[in-house]
């Protein structure tokens, strides 16, 4: 199966449904679809395409964990929950872009995303978590929406290129191990 299209009024999908799915390249979901469930595409090693649509509201944990081959992903304004390491080792990954209607963000979120290079931030996140964007190598620069208050401790390790992290006049606390490389750290 290298292509799934779920159309109609499909509101949920449950965990673990497309769990590795290797030859699954595209995916087209039902634009009333609600939530993504734990582990739901988790290691669909050729998943290169989907689209999440504009009702989603839920991401579960793990949930494009491993989709190796993925490389653009934009998280609509409609979601309000995203699970922790939602786009773990997802090493294609180059762009993406948060609209989602939170003030967290997961734990790991981009973790061993090593070629992630563009992330956009929209959303009025206070946190920047743990882990955040760790192993992420490819990332030269990334700026921390103004609405943030606080950098948890390795937010960036492992980022070997990172050398320019700009950082908004309401960041209050910055924990340990920020980055263990040279950065420009710009507030």
């Amino acid at each position: 199966m290298t292509y799934v299209r779920i159309n109609g009024n499909v509101k949920e999908i449950g965990n673990f449904v497309f769990l590795e799915c290797d030859a699954l390249k595209t995916v087209e979901l039902s634009d009333e679809l609600e939530t993504i469930g734990w582990s739901m595409f988790c290691n669909c090693d050729s998943l290169n395409e989907v689209k999440l649509p504009a009702k989603l509201k839920a991401i579960e944990s793990n949930a494009f964990w491993g989709c190796i081959s993925l490389e653009e992903i934009v998280i609509p304004q409609s979601v309000t929950s995203i699970g922790q390491q939602t786009f773990y080792c997802c090493y294609s990954l180059k762009s993406a872009e948060i609209h989602a209607n939170v003030t967290t963000l997961p734990i790991g979120m981009f973790e061993s995303c090593y070629e992630l290079e563009q992330l956009t931030i929209t959303s009025k996140i206070t946190s920047i978590p743990e882990d955040f964007l760790w192993g992420c190598e490819s990332m030269t620069d990334f700026v921390i929406p103004e609405t943030v208050t606080s950098i948890d401790a390795y937010a960036f390790s492992g980022c070997t290129k990172l050398t320019k992290v700009t950082i908004g006049k309401n960041v209050k606390s910055i924990g340990t191990n920020l980055h263990k490389q040279k950065v420009l750290l710009q507030i």
